[in-house]
């Protein structure tokens, strides 16, 4: 069986050959948080994160991972961020993995052409094995035989062409917006191959995390209140944009469109500048990722071709399934 894991600083995305995807995020504490009260309420199903039991050489760990308020590795170097093992084996199981299985992850662009990161990546999750469980389920025996690892927004490329095959036959630029960085890549034609421009290939520090930061910042400045990490996020995604402060509510819907408009304009200056000429030759102009999705439609008239991919949040984990011949 081969899976896709796509662990970004923001969400780990995950996909299996057999189409099953995956999204929590990549957040995750190794103090286990008891759910006991659940089951006082309803069906005690819905939470914030998940259980995971952890197996590993005769040691068990317990941990609460994808939760929306928890706190996320920032190590700019993946095979040394705290929790990165764990991440991919939650994913694993939750594709439903079990077994040895083969396994794609990926890299920011940057950080994969500098060979020994992704061979410390390589290394540390080749040949790992656990044992699995989740939410109090059975446990799985987990075995990553081989792990790959390819350059993010090169799997959403990969999608693309699959998607639409004549994106082949023209230049191609692909802006893979994610967490904490952007991806970009221009792909071309050479001696009858698709191939990558590599003097416009490349990562900006910039990504969807500086939009939430910033909506943080403003309103801690305004309130007084500290505002924690995870709070713009958690107020979007279960209370419709509204965020409770001492006991006063505060829409930030406005705030982080406002914000998603001038991560937009940041991408597209340094874009602009990477790019030069090129962008007025491209055939089409491909937006991916879940900050993608975010901040597209201020990204239109970047170029006439440009537009969202389909299922942009998935584009790399499902493309690097692609790229390993699944």
């Amino acid at each position: 069986m081969r899976i896709a894991v796509d662990v970004g600083y923001g969400f780990s995305k995950g996909a299996s050959e057999t189409g099953r995807k995956i999204s929590l995020p990549s957040t995750l504490s190794p103090v286990r948080t008891s759910r006991g009260l659940s089951e006082a309420f309803g069906d005690g199903k819905q939470r914030d994160g998940h259980d995971l039991v952890l197996t590993m050489d005769e040691v068990e760990t317990r941990y609460t991972v994808g939760s929306v308020a928890g706190q996320r590795s920032w190590s700019s170097d993946a095979s040394e961020r705290a929790g990165y093992g764990p991440l991919v084996l939650t994913a694993a199981y939750m594709v439903g993995a079990e077994g040895t299985i083969d396994i794609a992850v990926g890299l920011p662009l940057s950080t994969w052409l500098q060979k020994d990161q992704r061979k410390a990546l390589r290394s540390g999750l080749s040949d790992l094995r656990a044992s699995v469980a989740l939410d109090g389920k059975r446990a799985r025996e987990i075995h990553l035989h081989e792990a790959r690892v390819f350059p993010q927004g090169a799997g959403a490329f990969a999608l693309a062409v699959a998607q639409d095959p004549s994106l082949a036959q023209k230049p191609t630029g692909l802006i893979d917006i994610g967490y904490r960085t952007t991806d970009y890549l221009a792909m071309r034609r050479v001696q009858g191959t698709v191939a990558p421009d590599e003097a416009a290939c490349g990562s900006i520090d910039l990504g969807a995390g500086r939009i939430f930061a910033n909506v943080r910042r403003a309103l801690s400045d305004q309130t007084g209140v500290m505002v924690p990490e995870g709070a713009i996020e958690d107020a979007l995604a279960n209370y419709g944009g509204r965020l409770f402060l001492r006991g006063k509510e505060h829409d930030v819907t406005a705030l982080v469109e406002a914000e998603a408009k001038l991560l937009a304009q940041g991408i597209e200056e340094q874009l602009r500048r990477l790019w030069t000429d090129r962008l007025d030759l491209m055939g089409a102009v491909l937006i991916a990722g879940g900050g993608g999705e975010m901040v597209h439609r201020h990204l239109r008239h970047i170029h006439p071709s440009t537009r969202l991919m389909r299922d942009p949040i998935y584009a790399n984990a499902a493309g690097y399934l692609a790229m390993a011949g699944a």
